[in-house]
């Protein structure tokens, strides 16, 4: 038998140390699930996180973002373990815009920093009770394709 060489010793280490950190699960859900969507106004949309870290937490960030990824419409920072396990409600703000919005989450450690990222994405729908010429114009357009 061969004894190892130095080349082998930082393969060994570099593959302990995968392994004792490994990448954090996060299980994110949210309610309304898409093709339903959330009314505007007075819509609300339940959120839910379970994060199964391998390494210790220094916090949690939560975003909702705009369809442009550009504006932030809610957010919040859970410092340490209190972001780990999470059940919250949001309201759509009057005015929003309709479209698809993301929720996303973050798990930050002290070992790795950014170690895992989790997104879904929802909709938000601005017309929930048409006219009565935009029904007739839907019942026009859904005869067409019968």
């Amino acid at each position: 038998m061969r004894p190892l060489g130095l080349a082998a010793v930082p393969i060994l280490i570099v593959a302990s140390a995968e392994m004792a950190f490994g990448a954090a699960i996060i299980d994110l859900g949210r309610d309304p699930e898409p093709p339903t969507c959330v009314e505007n106004p007075n819509g609300g949309l339940d959120i839910t996180w379970q994060i199964h870290p391998m390494t210790d937490p220094a916090y949690v960030l939560y975003e909702i973002i705009d369809s442009t990824r550009t504006v932030i419409l809610d957010t919040e920072i859970y410092p340490g373990t209190t972001g780990l396990a999470v059940s919250r409600a949001w309201s759509v703000p009057r005015g929003t815009p309709g479209g698809k919005y993301w929720v996303r989450v973050e798990y930050w450690s002290v070992q790795a920093g950014n170690e895992a990222n989790s997104e879904v994405a929802f909709f938000i729908c601005t017309d929930l009770n048409p006219t009565p010429t935009q029904q007739s114009s839907w019942g026009r357009l859904k005869s067409t394709y019968r």
